[in-house]
């Protein structure tokens, strides 16, 4: 599928630190070894305005089907970074991380 492709492309182009992010948010682990399954996401609207869905207990990362590898790549390192709501280690009202 095209997306698994650009996926590839996009994960060539990251730092290990971008790598080990897109892990976590991912599969929950940030480090190797771990297994996880790439699917298309369908979407009617724009791709490039949607943000990739991770579901960590199935170990599975669904992506739009973006425009470019570059744009998959934004996007996923923007999920990674900020989609926090998978952990639920946060406090909905504020988003304050708990220590």
């Amino acid at each position: 599928a095209p997306v698994v492709l650009k996926f590839w492309e996009a994960a060539a182009s990251m730092t290990n630190a971008e790598r080990s992010a897109v892990l976590k948010f991912t599969t929950g682990r940030s480090r190797l070894p771990c297994t996880f399954v790439l699917t298309g996401l369908g979407c009617s609207d724009d791709p490039d305005t949607r943000l990739p869905e991770a579901h960590t207990c199935y170990w599975r990362l669904d992506l739009p089907d973006y425009s470019s590898a570059d744009v998959l790549k934004a996007k996923l390192l923007y999920a990674a970074a900020h989609c926090m709501a998978i952990d639920t280690d946060y406090e909905a009202g504020n988003l304050a991380v708990y220590e």
